[in-house]
């Protein structure tokens, strides 16, 4: 990325005195590298000309070189959206500024690839249009030419990693649908324990609860499977996975102390184990859904730190209850039922957002291989007229 001042257009267009010697004072602070300078400079002029493009545009290179890229890229389109003010039309100063924001979108998403791909993608996809709208302005712009297939070559590699994240999603999807299947059968089979009496065959209830422990056994092993492979989330893993396989085990143990009971005919005890077991099962759906919450979030390079106060406030609000005491407990109950009621609300707009979600998600990918095949079709039509004297692009600019 090479982002040059509008010098020479510039003292052109300013007629003022005072604004022609800021700007040269800000065009020396920049060459001298002192970009805060040569910013209040700029800053300075524009107080005397503060529809002018070309000051506009200067004062964004510096933004640009202040490492300020969302700031810059407000910037550039302003400067954009400022020429029609200048007598003549100036393409070349678009050109320059639409490059510009390509690379501002471009080094925007590049860090954030692996933490937020959604971010990404937008940003990648923001940054191929961009280009695409410096080259319709000259064609043969060589550095909104090579910065393209360096951004394009960015968004494969972000469609590939949300096409892990969204196969994995499903994964945990499965997942949690087997969990919560298993424990409704669990429940139902301490439910035929109760109905049961000591003079009844326990034969059916004893095959009933193996068979639920054998289900529950082969999925245990089919966790280790569901974690993510992303490298820079490994060392996370063991964490994650020992919160799952914590009730998990637990939930197993009582299995196979409900089916010891069954066989020894203590129906009450094995109904006791059997319903711990369905208990942890469901500990286990629950941290299943958070995990998933979180991979979501950190995905999507979400931070509420508004959600944050108010699950703080929610436990200082549930501490105060309890030392008032017994004269609280109706309350009490109102708010955990009202408490249930909005959780089930939450729950119904988070599946509202996710398909939303999941709908703009399909029409990003699809506007991204709308790109690709763009690309593969202007790469054909390039090689027809290949010239000798090609040099590769790298990777990094």
């Amino acid at each position: 990325m090479r982002l040059l001042l509008s010098l020479m257009l510039l003292a052109a267009v300013l007629s003022a005195k005072d604004c022609a010697t800021l700007l040269k004072r800000g065009n020396a602070a920049y060459s001298d590298g002192k970009f805060d300078d040569a910013l209040k400079f700029y800053d300075e002029a524009l107080v005397e000309s503060p529809e002018n493009p070309h000051l506009i545009f200067n004062r964004a290179v510096v933004l640009f070189k202040k490492g300020e890229y969302d700031k810059a890229k407000e910037a550039f389109q302003s400067a954009i959206d400022k020429i029609p003010n200048l007598k003549r039309a100036d393409s070349d100063l678009e050109c320059r500024a639409r490059t510009a924001i390509g690379d501002c979108c471009f080094t925007m998403a590049k860090p954030i690839v692996d933490s937020e791909a959604d971010n990404a993608l937008k940003l990648c996809l923001e940054s191929i249009s961009s280009y695409e709208g410096a080259l319709r302005l000259n064609p043969k712009g060589k550095e909104a030419a090579q910065n393209i297939v360096s951004a394009r070559m960015l968004l494969k590699k972000i469609l590939g990693i949300k096409y892990a994240q969204a196969q994995q999603q499903k994964q945990q999807q499965e997942l949690a649908r087997k969990i919560k299947e298993l424990a409704e059968r669990q429940k139902a089979a301490a439910d035929n324990t109760a109905k049961s009496g000591d003079s009844q065959d326990n034969e059916a209830l004893v095959k009933e609860q193996d068979e639920i422990s054998r289900d529950t056994e082969e999925l245990a092993g089919k966790i280790q499977p569901q974690q993510p492979p992303q490298a820079q989330q490994q060392p996370q893993q063991p964490q994650s996975q020992d919160a799952l396989e914590n009730p998990m085990k637990q939930a197993r143990d009582a299995q196979d102390a409900a089916s010891e009971k069954l066989r020894s005919k203590d129906l009450e005890e094995a109904e006791k184990q059997q319903r711990l077991a369905a208990e942890k099962l469901e500990e286990m759906l629950k941290q299943n859904e958070q995990q998933q919450n979180q991979r979501q979030q950190k995905q999507e390079g979400q931070k509420n730190p508004e959600q944050n106060e108010q699950e703080k406030s929610d436990e200082q609000k549930q501490d105060e209850s309890k030392q008032d005491g017994d004269s609280h407990k109706q309350e009490q109950e109102k708010q955990e039922q009202q408490d249930g009621s909005d959780e089930q609300e939450q729950q119904e707009q988070k599946q509202q957002a996710a398909q939303e979600a999941e709908k703009q998600d399909d029409a990003s990918e699809q506007e991204a291989n709308e790109i690709i095949d763009r690309e593969r079709h202007d790469k054909r039509e390039r090689d027809k007229n290949k010239r000798g004297n090609y040099r590769a692009v790298p990777m990094d600019w």
